[in-house]
């Protein structure tokens, strides 16, 4: 037997995953499991949950991989820093993350209370890992590479090919110089100052005109595959990236500088001004959308192949996903669930496998978290004291279906946990709020008075696999299982399901097959069989804070939110009338 333990350590989303036998059969964020959104540093409870699973110790495991290697680009790194005093000043303090790295041994010595550490530690390069993570967990024989973020190991964009079981680069760019973060700095130009706010920054898109692109032209050139930003207009060209990931919320000074400011007029007044920062946001998103297009089908030029993996913080932005294979030669596209840098984990420790064995890794499912039995939630139910305040009842499932569909209907909004954690940022069914896409309301009750954010945020549709393709553009496209990709809808289903389709006419789409989730594939089509819409809308399990993971975090979120019911596996728990 193989055991591999990967990890996304003292970096934003930290994250491990557990690999036996080339199956990955846990994963999970350590956000989800410490409540700190986006954390970043040593993954320990994860790693921990990750052995519990299987209930060994971490000297039982054979490889541990983690997706950071500090000698990666090392000629690169010493002559940037070596090319002005600022430069030197910031590598030296980045140093202290490198230590952290190169001492993991001693961090699993002391958060492990060991003697020593049995398991032989194995650095992977970042962008490799990205790569690995989607190549060696897909379909495909080759195809295609394209790891595309902010930075990782002094890289912002590597292509390579995945052939004949080996990954090979062709092409690097190197700090300081990224798209990931052009589209970072805009995020904080606009506002939106945590970290992972970008997605904001693509649902105010659809509300915008590209009247900025000048400005955009300024920022950014690019041909090809390559791309170098203007160091005019951005602080962390002489100030560097200082940002600190060692146990804590990922909290980035701002990327941008007072040329920016003025490039763009921004003042007080209009930073309140929707139109004028959906303006930007769009010219920001085309111009995205235009330099990617242009690096993937460079990446097919030179690589000549049908298949593209393609990974790396970037590959979250669904909304140029959908235009992929409509604007490319490329055949098929794929594209891991966990593409930012969680999936960093599953990525080092694939790749650890194909070196050991020349064999893929398999993913069965995209549910790789804990479950909790009814006993363990009966357990919880009692602890909190949930009957006093709440209605509480025990269903079978077929009438928890019937239930829920006749409820929705009336307008009541479910708060969905069942079976096992959604591996990636994804609610897919187990975590998820979900309700009828029809209400002409539901969409603002929802971000009013449960999801507390923005009003021109959009909900996602998950809906059935085989009526998919009546309802979306899919001309190239099979599935969406993951709501990696937004795509058109066929006709404007404004007035039909006004609270899954946005501004532009477009859904974040979730496919469900029997397969993939039994149960929600019931509820759905039991759904369809009363209203003849296949679908419903569908988000994430949470209020500004990680997707729940347990139990009391589902009560939680549900005491202090306007949800109606909430299901906990086949109970249900409502507020007394």
């Amino acid at each position: 037997m193989t055991l591999i333990l990967g990890i996304n350590a003292f970096h934003a989303n930290s994250s491990a995953c557990l690999l036996k036998n080339g199956e990955i059969i846990f994963a999970i964020e350590e956000e989800r499991i410490n409540r700190i959104k986006n954390w970043a540093g040593f993954p320990k409870q994860s790693i921990q949950m990750c052995l519990d699973y299987m209930d060994i110790n971490i000297n039982e495991i054979d490889f541990i991989g983690i997706n950071k290697n500090f000698k990666a680009n090392i000629k690169e790194k010493i002559f940037f820093s070596l090319s002005s005093i600022e430069n030197f000043k910031y590598a030296l303090k980045k140093y202290k993350n490198i230590q952290a790295v190169m001492s993991l041994e001693e961090t699993f010595i002391k958060e492990f209370k060991l003697s020593n550490l049995k398991p032989k530690i194995i650095n992977v390069n970042h962008h490799v890992a990205h790569m690995a993570s989607s190549c060696l967990t897909n379909s495909f024989k080759d195809s295609a590479l394209l790891s595309l973020d902010g930075f990782g190991d002094f890289v912002s964009c590597s292509i390579g090919t995945f052939s004949n079981y080996k990954i090979n680069i062709k092409n690097k760019i190197f700090y300081p110089h990224s798209l990931g973060i052009l589209y970072q700095s805009i995020t904080q130009l606009l506002g939106f100052k945590n970290y992972g706010d970008e997605y904001k920054i693509m649902g105010i898109s659809a509300y915008g005109s590209p009247r900025f692109d000048k400005q955009f032209n300024e920022l950014i050139s690019y041909k090809n595959a390559n791309y170098k930003l203007n160091e005019k207009f951005f602080s962390y060209f002489k100030k560097g990236l200082n940002f600190d990931f060692l146990n804590e919320q990922p909290n980035f000074p701002n990327l941008y500088n007072n040329n920016m400011l003025k490039l763009f007029g921004i003042n007080k007044q209009n930073l309140n001004d929707q139109q004028f920062l959906a303006d930007i946001a769009n010219s920001l998103q085309k111009t995205f959308e235009k330099i990617l297009l242009s690096i993937i089908n460079h990446t097919f030029l030179i690589t000549n192949l049908k298949n593209l993996s393609y990974s790396g913080g970037c590959a979250m932005n669904s909304l140029a996903n959908g235009k992929i294979l409509k604007n490319s030669n490329f055949k098929n596209l794929s594209i891991h669930q966990a593409a930012y840098d969680a999936g960093g984990a599953i990525g080092a420790a694939a790749y650890i496998y194909l070196g050991l064995f020349k064999k893929k890794t398999i993913i069965k499912s995209k549910y790789l978290g804990p479950e909790y039995s009814l006993q363990e939630i009966k357990k919880v139910i009692k602890k909190n004291n949930l009957e006093k305040n709440f209605k509480v009842v025990l269903m079978n499932e077929k009438n928890l279906i019937k239930f829920i569909v006749i409820k929705m209907q009336k307008q009541k909004i479910f708060g969905l946990f069942r079976g096992r954690l959604e591996w990636g940022a994804r609610s897919l069914g187990n975590r998820s709020i979900i309700a009828d896409p029809r209400g002409p309301n539901i969409k603002n009750i929802i971000n009013a008075k449960v999801k507390l954010r923005e009003k021109f945020r959009p909900f996602a549709p998950s809906i059935l696999y085989e009526e998919s393709k009546k309802w979306f553009d899919m001309k190239k496209t099979n599935e969406v299982s993951d709501m990696m990709q937004v795509l058109n809808f066929k006709k404007k289903y404004n007035t039909t399901i006004p609270a899954v389709v946005h501004e532009d006419n477009t859904g974040r789409l979730q496919t469900v097959k029997k397969k993939d989730n039994l149960f929600y594939y019931k509820l759905i089509k039991a759904f369809f069989k009363s209203t003849r819409i296949p679908m419903l809308l569908n988000t994430s399990f949470n209020i500004n804070e990680p997707i729940v993971c347990n139990p009391t975090d589902a009560i939680n979120c549900f005491k202090k939110s306007k949800i109606d019911y909430l299901v906990i596996e086949n109970f249900v728990i409502s507020r007394k009338q």
